[in-house]
């Protein structure tokens, strides 16, 4: 079994500059348990790599840690932060496992380091399988075609590519309040780079089929982790490969938090419904019209609805209900936006035109913005410091406030809830349905993308086209690429 530690880390030599206390009842250091919770660090590092360009770090479940290496795990991690291997400011937050990161010193590099402590490799093994069976008992349908053992891709030409991707990496402007150099932000994306490849080149993708627990829903592969430059050398059974994707697919989905009906359907149980109908913020009416039409499919995550309380729930659905009585137009123009796939391109207008210095916004730019306004967290005056959020606030004015109330107790609570519909519509009712009717087409996905072979984008594009208006009321517009010699990130 291997794991992913800095190139340039030996232990032999650490462990002779900064001797390891003897572990209590063991013979003495273990380095392949240093090697470990390195790997594990670097595997973060691999699955996050988006959220390291300001300085951020992972974090180390302890529980995880003590469950593959006992109850002395602290000591390990302790003595590499003291070797000054990782950094941490042993800050414990309730609910939230303490966050690491690898010293600069050990960001020149990466390299593969292979385990050799069988009881270690033994209990990771059983590990990774509890897992795999879990996804595999969750989505058969797609967890099949992984098995199968049938996607590859080029090698050569795919590392072919990474010195001018790197390259590239290092004179690419550092975005805004980074902390880290141009140098370390490249260096981490090479590795995960050649991590993507050598994935699917060993085919080591299956023990990567995971579901994420955070309350979203969402699974992880090695097609969701590997970066699009990559896309047009991987092959299913040396077919090329094609996905279908939702256009402004996070608006798109946001815009079911825009109903009533949802609220009342996927949040309230029948005693809240029967209270707040006394109190009169909904009507017996908006409760007989939330049990006959949408949203009687979802399932909301427990995780999501805990972040959620009760006056909170009371706050929404009097905000959406004046909302929807009073001037819905705000509401329409928003789904008419969101229906037409342009969303971005039309706030580009709307940003370029306020603009005082008459800047041009593009797509991306503003794709970017809207990201933030949905994501991050609330703060005092933050509609008023953030040229964005105040932008977006004075397109849609109640949507913000929506969004804005939703995150109130927690900042992660929207983008739980949005990928936790997305992740409903797209692996529960798209994927099982088109699995159900054509059981022999190829099928994987990538968050909002459902990836087939070239020749079936028809039918999984009619398929997902019903059954996403079916779920949220609205029809999507819908994108395919096709991943050939032509295809453009």
């Amino acid at each position: 079994m291997t794991v992913y530690i800095p190139s340039n880390l030996d232990f032999d030599k650490l462990l002779q500059r900064y001797p390891m206390r003897l572990v209590p009842n063991k013979k003495g250091p273990k380095s392949d348990y240093l090697a470990y919770v390195v790997g594990v660090v670097c595997g973060e590092i691999y699955k996050r790599k988006n959220v390291f360009t300001n300085g951020d770090s992972v974090p180390i479940w302890s529980m995880l840690l003590k469950q593959h290496l006992g109850s002395n795990y602290n000591l390990y991690v302790r003595h590499l932060v003291e070797a000054k291997v990782l950094t941490t400011n042993w800050q414990f937050f309730e609910g939230k496992s303490r966050r690491f990161f690898l010293n600069k010193v050990y960001l020149a590099g990466f390299k593969p380091y292979v385990l050799t402590n069988a009881k270690l490799i033994r209990k990771l093994e059983a590990y990774y399988d509890s897992q795999k069976q879990y996804a595999a008992r969750k989505l058969p349908y797609l967890f099949k075609w992984i098995d199968s053992g049938k996607l590859t891709i080029d090698e050569e030409r795919a590392y072919k590519i990474l010195p001018e991707k790197h390259s590239a990496k290092l004179t690419e402007r550092k975005p805004a309040g980074s902390k880290r150099s141009k140098e370390e932000l490249a260096n981490i994306a090479l590795y995960c780079w050649e991590r993507n490849i050598e994935t699917i080149a060993s085919k080591n993708y299956v023990d990567g089929f995971t579901i994420d627990q955070s309350g979203a829903g969402r699974l992880h592969t090695a097609l969701t982790r590997t970066s699009r430059s990559f896309r047009k050398f991987i092959k299913y059974d040396g077919k090329t490969l094609c996905h279908v994707d939702i256009s402004n697919s996070q608006p798109y989905f946001a815009s079911i938090l825009l109903s009533l009906n949802f609220w009342i359907e996927a949040f309230l149980s029948s005693r809240q419904k029967e209270r707040i109908l006394r109190s009169r913020v909904i009507t017996k009416k908006d409760k007989t019209k939330a049990q006959t039409t949408l949203f009687t499919d979802l399932s909301i995550n427990s995780i999501i609805k805990s972040q959620i309380n009760n006056n909170n729930i009371i706050n929404l659905l009097t905000l959406l209900r004046l909302g929807e009585s009073i001037d819905n137009q705000e509401f329409d123009r928003y789904r008419k936006s969101v229906k037409t796939g342009f969303f971005y391109d039309d706030l580009a207008v709307a940003y370029s035109a306020s603009s005082k210095t008459q800047k041009q916004f593009t797509r991306e730019y503003i794709k970017k913005s809207i990201l933030t306004v949905f994501f991050s967290e609330n703060k005092i005056l933050l509609w008023e410091e953030s040229p964005h959020t105040k932008l977006f606030k004075k397109e849609f004015p109640t949507i913000g406030e929506v969004f804005t109330r939703i995150k109130k107790e927690k900042s992660n609570t929207l983008a739980l809830l949005l990928q936790n519909l997305e992740s409903q519509a797209l692996l529960q009712h798209v994927c099982r349905l088109i699995a159900q009717k054509h059981p022999k087409i190829p099928l994987f996905t990538i968050h909002d993308s459902i990836v087939t072979t070239v020749g079936n984008q028809g039918i999984i594009e009619q398929i997902m086209h019903q059954e996403l208006e079916r779920f949220t009321g609205l029809p999507p517009t819908l994108r395919v690429k096709i991943w050939d010699n032509t295809y453009d990130e």
